[in-house]
């Protein structure tokens, strides 16, 4: 192992690629300056260069290049730069094949990061995983911890490029925790800063939702803004996302279900909720062997059946800290309760 590649903070050829960046934007127009460093990243043979250059490839959407980089990083002779390439391997495999998140947090825990660096990528993959099993309080275990790293972090050009991550993960945070002014700050941010219809697309598929209680042509501008960013995607997921989950969903919470499908499960009853089919949907839910949150506001809502509403808004608090979705049995169970007082 080279302990000199280690200590990278220590060597000023491994701020290089923040040089090359801030002189390429002043150079070119910024679609040209990302390009042109992409293609530099890929010539360089400095190891350290190389492995970072993983992380600009990566959130700037370069994910058919990316293999590529990936390649040359585990061909590497340095130990530090192999273990890179197997992490952005496995970043890649999460989006391209989505992996089952417990397989991916299993993959994350047998990493032993060799530089501090990895160590603060494998403590974001730890949430990534978290979040996808909607365990959505896991961040703020490790929010103070996150943010000082960043703050003393030498390399500033995986410091700007750590902090989309981060800023990624609060936009979430967030969202979930019903603090939605500085969610959407975060989210705007974000799309003015990222070129990566990927991510961007993402982004506005989540700001759709935040959007549901407030506007339906406000839920449904962003979720139109995410199926025509999906269309320059290498990955199909996005567009599967926002068709058949996203606008099936605002469509139904706003009533306006006529000429709308979905495969989802839980949205084929929700549809049939909001077109006013509502003993086909409690047929239907009542079908399944286990119900999820939303499965349960489903049959709540279709039944009238507070116990129901209760009990799923009690898992949202409880199961998942997700306290923006609790808000739809919590409506629910208000409107109920105001219907029978009149």
């Amino acid at each position: 192992m080279h302990n000199d590649e280690i200590r990278s903070d220590l060597n000023p050829i491994c701020n290089s690629l923040f040089l090359k960046e801030k002189q390429l934007k002043a150079t070119y127009s910024n679609q040209e300056a990302i390009h042109n460093m992409k293609e530099y990243i890929l010539h360089s043979t400095t190891p350290c260069e190389l492995r970072y250059g993983l992380e600009y490839l990566y959130l700037n959407g370069f994910f058919h290049e990316l293999p590529q980089l990936i390649d040359i990083n585990l061909a590497s002779s340095y130990a530090v730069n192999q273990q890179w390439g197997w992490v952005y391997q496995l970043l890649l495999e999460r989006y391209r094949d989505q992996t089952d998140p417990n397989v991916f947090l299993a993959k994350v825990a047998t990493i032993h990061p060799l530089e501090d660096h990895m160590a603060f990528l494998k403590t974001l993959m730890h949430i990534y995983g978290n979040n996808a099993l909607h365990r959505y309080n896991v961040f703020g275990l490790y929010l103070d911890d996150i943010q000082e790293y960043l703050r003393n972090m030498d390399n500033n050009f995986l410091k700007d490029l750590f902090q989309f991550r981060v800023d990624e993960v609060l936009f979430h945070y967030h969202w979930k925790r019903n603090e939605l002014v500085i969610s959407r700050k975060y989210a705007f941010r974000l799309i003015n800063h990222f070129h990566n219809d990927y991510k961007v697309g993402l982004i506005h598929n989540v700001l759709a939702y935040t959007y549901i209680f407030e506007s339906y042509e406000q839920a449904m501008y962003h979720a139109q803004q995410a199926l025509y960013l999906s269309q320059n995607c290498p990955f199909k997921d996005l567009e599967y996302l926002v068709t058949q989950n996203t606008i099936p969903f605002v469509s139904s919470i706003h009533e306006k279900a006529e000429g709308i499908t979905s495969e989802d499960k839980g949205e084929i009853a929700h549809l049939a909720i909001a077109r006013g089919d509502v003993e086909e949907a409690i047929q239907y839910l009542r079908s399944f062997s286990n119900l999820s949150p939303f499965k349960e506001y489903y049959l709540g809502k279709a039944e009238q059946n507070m116990d129901l509403l209760q009990r799923s808004y009690n898992r949202f608090i409880q199961e998942q800290s997700d306290y923006f979705f609790a808000r739809l049995p919590l409506n629910e169970m208000q409107k109920i309760k105001r219907n029978c007082k009149n």
